[in-house]
């Protein structure tokens, strides 16, 4: 055990506020676990620097993260991610990660249409942009089965994306038809 000592009482709440905020990211999205909102945003309009710091979380291992990629992660709803971003817009040019920028770990996760159309409309690059298995938000968003809106709305605006190939030498339509219940209508805007 250790001894944590204070020069003063608001470097104490500082970081029992860190450990706290921390502990109310630390969810899995795999497991799908869902982040309190309420609290959250309490936390972010009490102190929006929070969100610039990157933490470690669990369920993504090695991989150092801003608050802003675990909440795309773990399905938080635009007014959370709008926050986010708010506190910190350098986030959204961090995408060292495995995974990638926010917007891949929204679309892996099954984001909402609002938070994919939100994150693209700040970044549109990242569109196009691969991670660490060159796989590119379609890709993402086919291989997890998400909304067909929000699979229609990333072909739109990035079209070359569907014949990007990955690390597997899979499109985003092979991964779309490789789900256990293929959604017809992305298999359909993909085919188009």
């Amino acid at each position: 055990s250790f001894l944590l000592i204070f020069s003063d009482d608001s470097a104490h709440e500082a970081a029992m506020a860190t450990t706290t905020f921390f502990q109310l990211l630390d969810l899995n999205p795999w497991r799908e676990e869902k982040l309190e909102e309420e609290k959250f945003m309490a936390m972010v309009q009490a102190d929006p620097t929070i969100v610039k710091r990157k933490y470690q979380f669990d369920a993504f291992g090695d991989d150092w993260v801003f608050p802003l990629h675990q909440i795309c992660a773990l399905g938080a709803t635009a007014h959370c991610v709008k926050a986010c971003f708010k506190g910190y817009p350098g986030a959204l040019e961090h995408d060292e990660t495995k995974l990638g920028h926010p917007l891949h770990y929204a679309c892996l996760f099954g984001a909402s249409l609002e938070v994919v159309r939100y994150l693209a409309k700040k970044d549109p690059n990242v569109l196009e942009i691969s991670n660490s298995e060159h796989r590119t938000p379609l890709h993402l968003a086919c291989m997890s089965q998400a909304d067909a809106d929000v699979v229609i709305f990333l072909t739109e605006r990035c079209p070359q994306a569907a014949s990007k190939v990955d690390i597997d030498g899979c499109t985003p339509l092979h991964l779309a038809c490789k789900v256990e219940q293929p959604i017809l209508a992305v298999i359909e805007d993909l085919t188009e």
